[in-house]
C-alpha cells in the first residue's frame, strides 16, 4: 500500500534516481576540484617565486588564526587576491606573476586551506 504518491504514477522513484545521480555528479566535481587545486598549487610553487610568510589575524570572537600570505612585486599600489571555491592562493600564480611586474601583489590562504593551518576548533575557517 502506498502512503503517498506525491509525484503520481511511480515518478517518485524516477525523481529519486535523478537526485541520486545529481548528488553523485556534485561529489565527483568536488573531488575533481580538490585534485585540480592540488595540481595547480604544485605547479605554481615550482613556477612562481614569491615570498610566503605566516601571519596571525585576530578573530572577532577572540583568539587568533594563522594564515599563509604570499607576496611579490613592488609598486605604488598593492593588489590583494582572494581565492574562491576553497582554492589555494596559489591558484592566482599566473595573475600574481603579471601583476608583480608593476605593483605589489598579495594573496593569502584562508585558514584550513593551502598552506594555512586549520583554525582553532569552532573558530571559522576557509571556504568563503
Amino acid at each position: 500500500e502506498r502512503v503517498c504518491d506525491c509525484f503520481g504514477g511511480g515518478r517518485g522513484e524516477m525523481v529519486l534516481k535523478h537526485v541520486a545521480m545529481l548528488a553523485a555528479g556534485v561529489a565527483a566535481a568536488g573531488g575533481a576540484l580538490a585534485l585540480w587545486n592540488a595540481v595547480l598549487s604544485e605547479l605554481a610553487k615550482r613556477r612562481l617565486r614569491v615570498g610566503v610568510r605566516m601571519v596571525e589575524a585576530p578573530l572577532p570572537e577572540g583568539g587568533k588564526v594563522k594564515m599563509a600570505v604570499y607576496e611579490a612585486g613592488e609598486g605604488e599600489y598593492t593588489v590583494v587576491l582572494d581565492a574562491g571555491l576553497g582554492m589555494s592562493a596559489l591558484s592566482w600564480s599566473w595573475v600574481m606573476e603579471e601583476v608583480a611586474k608593476k605593483s605589489r601583489v598579495i594573496a593569502f590562504d584562508r585558514p584550513g586551506l593551502g598552506a594555512s593551518p586549520p583554525p582553532p576548533k569552532g573558530k571559522g575557517g576557509g571556504g568563503g
